[in-house]
């Protein structure tokens, strides 16, 4: 290419030219920054930082799950794993945030906070006490709950908790010698913990709701 029409008057020996006389090495198409000659990813968007090679994040998708990497949020996700628009799979969720990731965990709403077994289900939240109770009843229970007590104990305390750890008091407690009479239709249903606090000690048991 002579002089007159040679944009690239400085070719290094050897190297092929187009009808400018550059040299991949000499041109930058895309002007990422990265010369012709060294960049995979020609076609790089205005203005987008790129590696070594030339590629920007929206380029590339390292672990080919068909999710650039400038969307993946998943970015070593196993090969063949099915993934979201997110770029990941299952097996790299965690969506109630228990430590028990999505393929395997059995409960997947449990409540923020909440320890769990390798399930992702809640664990008991305590050893059932029931050194002063003698019977309770119906359990599962509706709108009523009837606590009878081994002796005439003073009863200080008494509410419900549920998985979250919210503290719940009963509409209505009656007592009637060693028999408590218990309203619960202020309760959804679900599983709690009914703790008793007399003048002597503490009892935990584990109530169900169902209506």
């Amino acid at each position: 290419v002579t002089d007159d029409l040679d944009t690239c008057p400085d070719t290094p020996a050897g190297e092929a030219v187009d009808s400018d006389g550059c040299a991949d090495s000499q041109k930058d198409g895309d002007n990422d920054g990265v010369t012709d000659d060294l960049d995979t990813c020609p076609d790089t968007p205005a203005g987008e930082a790129v590696d070594a090679s030339g590629c920007a994040e929206s380029q590339k998708d390292t672990d080919g799950d068909g999710v650039t990497d400038d969307l993946d949020t998943c970015p070593d996700t196993p090969a063949g794993e099915a993934v979201d628009a997110s770029g990941c799979a299952e097996l790299q969720k965690d969506t109630d945030g228990d430590g028990v990731t999505d393929d395997l965990d059995t409960c997947p709403d449990t409540p923020i906070g909440i320890s769990v077994d390798t399930n992702g289900c809640p664990l008991p939240l305590f050893v059932e006490s029931k050194t002063f109770i003698s019977r309770i009843y119906p359990n599962p229970s509706d709108d009523k709950l009837i606590i009878e007590l081994i002796d005439n104990y003073n009863i200080d305390k008494l509410e419900f908790f549920d998985f979250s750890g919210k503290i719940i008091t009963p509409n209505k407690v009656e007592k009637n010698q060693n028999i408590l009479d218990i309203n619960v239709s202020n309760l959804i249903e679900g599983i709690y913990i009914l703790e008793i606090v007399s003048d002597k000690e503490i009892n935990k048991i584990k109530i169900i709701i169902e209506r």
